[in-house]
């Protein structure tokens, strides 16, 4: 349709006293002011008519102006089983159904009015997609209050059978005793209220099930929302393009990307998983569900949507514990960061996961990273020569542009930041949980998957580093031998996109780290037989639940980062999940009670030197 699509409703009371509805004035003003936000747009999902002293002759007007554009009739009034009644009289109802037939558009009629059941059939004979109509009399304050819920839902985003069944839901609840009726009988004895819910959802049965499928998954009109006008997208093909920029920060990866026995390069299936592998597993994970065999990943979706949306906040919160955790060495070294003291406490502070989610992580590292220029201060994320000469600052490649404005770094920040303030984090989950087909988030998918792709290649310096788990250090000391350190260690990376490698390795060093901690470790450091020098602990921001269970059993590591905390408990986020999804099942957080010295203890002990240097009351 070139125009925009119509949604009819029209409305006629009685002006007889005996027959009045004095419920229709609120069904209509209700009704419209539900659905107008959408009609008064700039770039408007639908043209909403509104008529509350319909008559036959404004009816047949209107549908003739409204040629093919008409997709919902909803007709509230008085009515019967072979016509309703308008401000003009009485109207038949075949040949209402003709008017409405002609809408080669019309996706749903809906008659609010007494026993209109028999009207059904003649409107689903001329191809009418879908009719709600009743059974039976129905009173006046139920049949406004069942349609201020279904178009409530419809506006939503949610289906029609979605909206239908919450609407009978929830009517079924309420119990509206009334006198009133929508019949144009009005002998009592006429009236039988004692038969089962009054309203049906009917749908054309002689149209295939697919056909039939499409009709219960009608939602209400959106702008742009037309499958022609819509982006063609083949989800991960934008983040195939990361592993490019991967290889230009470690070289070594072009032997990975050539399959060595036959010297053909590897699929894109082969290439996604390397990706997955060489980011930490925080990072990593995120992209991992992003690959699913499932429904939701491997399309558009309100779902996809919100997994991309997690897998920029764990980037950001990866990036920004880092900055963090480099930040608390220098505290420790006496050096003064008054007012970054101050924006770290914000972080740590914060009460709830609606908090975490409107956090701007990417905002405090930045300030981080410019005190740390200010003060001349090297960074952890940076890269030196063989002689340790420094090269360049890797996270700069992130951070810098965020200061600059018109960067291309600071255009995706305020694009991820900004969905984060329009999307509110219980609409997002409400939308899952409930399947809303949210068409204006399931067309940002494209766009939002070429600017998450364009954020991995500003961090794909992360691949030059390696994220480990420090779970025990042995310390051994022999005859005519010096002292050493056998560090048990687990590599926080995928083997590939379906596998966490997770296998504790014994290391001997000649120095030692920290026990129960993740570390970020140089890629050189790493593999050195000596020593690990060149690493950042980031606990307790980034932990291992089972390296402090030590139970039989939870030798995996599972990672959680640090959430959010209350006085009395410390709460982290799983990795492995989605944290938006509410049907995730799993361990998916963690609750670490304070007051408990039981469980946990070691970690509570880092977490309270993390209180006491950034001057938080525990």
């Amino acid at each position: 349709m070139s125009e925009r699509p119509v949604i009819f409703l029209a409305f006629a009371n009685s002006s007889k006293e005996s027959a009045y509805l004095a419920e229709l004035t609120k069904e209509a003003d209700e009704i419209y002011t539900i659905l107008h936000d959408r009609a008064d747009m700039a770039q408007s999902d639908y043209t909403l008519h509104w008529d509350q002293e319909s008559s036959l002759e404004k009816l047949a007007e209107w549908l003739g102006k409204f040629e093919n554009r008409v997709v919902l009739f909803h007709f509230a009034g008085h009515a019967d089983n072979d016509k309703i009644f308008l401000t003009s009289g009485e109207a038949k109802s075949k040949g209402i159904a003709r008017l409405l037939a002609d809408q080669k558009n019309l996706k749903l009629v809906f008659l609010n009015g007494c026993s209109t059941k028999d009207q059904v059939v003649t409107l689903l004979s001329l191809g009418v997609p879908a009719v709600i109509a009743t059974a039976r009399p129905v009173n006046d304050k139920t049949a406004s209050f069942f349609a201020n819920i279904l178009y409530k839902n419809l506006e939503k985003g949610k289906t029609l059978k979605q909206s239908f069944d919450k609407a009978v839901a929830v009517a079924e609840a309420d119990d509206k005793e009334v006198e009133t009726y929508r019949s144009i009988s009005w002998d009592e004895d006429a009236i039988d209220d004692k038969g089962g819910f009054p309203w049906g959802l009917y749908v054309n049965e002689a149209e295939g099930s697919d056909e039939k499928n499409s009709v219960l998954n009608w939602m209400l009109p959106q702008a742009g929302s037309d499958d022609d006008e819509a982006e063609p997208y083949t989800p991960n093909v934008a983040l195939d393009t990361v592993l490019d920029e991967m290889v230009k920060w470690d070289p070594a990866l072009e032997s990975e990307i050539t399959n060595q026995r036959t010297q053909e390069k590897i699929g894109p299936l082969e290439r996604l998983d390397l990706i997955v592998a060489s980011f930490p597993w925080p990072i990593g994970s995120q992209i991992r569900i992003l690959l699913a065999d499932t429904k939701d990943m491997k399309r558009a979706s309100v779902a996809r949507f919100a997994q991309m949306l997690q897998t920029y906040q764990s980037v950001s919160r990866f990036i920004c514990y880092a900055m963090v955790a480099q930040l608390w060495d220098e505290i420790r070294k006496k050096k003064a960061f008054k007012a970054l003291i101050t924006k770290v406490q914000n972080m740590i502070s914060l009460p709830g996961e609606d908090e975490v989610f409107a956090f701007d992580y990417l905002q405090l590292a930045l300030e981080i990273y410019q005190a740390f220029l200010n003060e001349k201060i090297d960074l952890f994320l940076e890269k030196r020569d063989q002689k340790g000469k420094k090269i360049e600052d890797e996270v700069a490649v992130l951070l810098t542009g965020l200061s600059k404005e018109g960067d291309p770094a600071q255009k995706l920040w305020a694009y991820f930041e900004g969905i984060k303030k329009e999307t509110q984090l219980s609409t997002l989950k409400k939308n899952i949980e409930e399947n809303f087909l949210d068409k204006n988030l399931i067309r940002k998918c494209p766009e939002c998957e070429r600017n998450l792709s364009e954020i991995l290649k500003k961090t794909a310096f992360l691949v030059r580093y390696h994220l480990i788990n420090v779970k025990e250090i042995d310390v051994n000391k022999f005859r005519d031998e010096n002292l050493s350190f056998v560090h048990y260690l687990d590599r926080l990376h995928a083997s590939n996109s379906s596998y966490f490698e997770g296998r504790t390795r014994p290391k001997n060093l000649e120095s030692f780290t920290d026990s129960r901690s993740v570390l970020l470790v140089k890629s050189d450091s790493y593999l050195d037989e000596h020593k690990m020098d060149k690493n950042l602990n980031l606990s307790p921001l980034v932990i291992d639940r089972h390296t402090f269970e030590r139970k039989k059993g939870t030798e995996t590591p599972h990672i959680y980062l640090y959430s959010h905390a209350s006085k009395k408990a410390v709460f982290y986020d799983s990795v492995d999940f989605n944290m938006f999804d509410p049907k995730t099942t799993g361990d998916i957080s963690l609750e670490i009670a304070m007051d408990d010295d039981e469980v946990f203890p070691e970690m509570k002990t880092q977490f309270r030197f993390l209180l006491r240097d950034f001057e938080i009351d525990s």
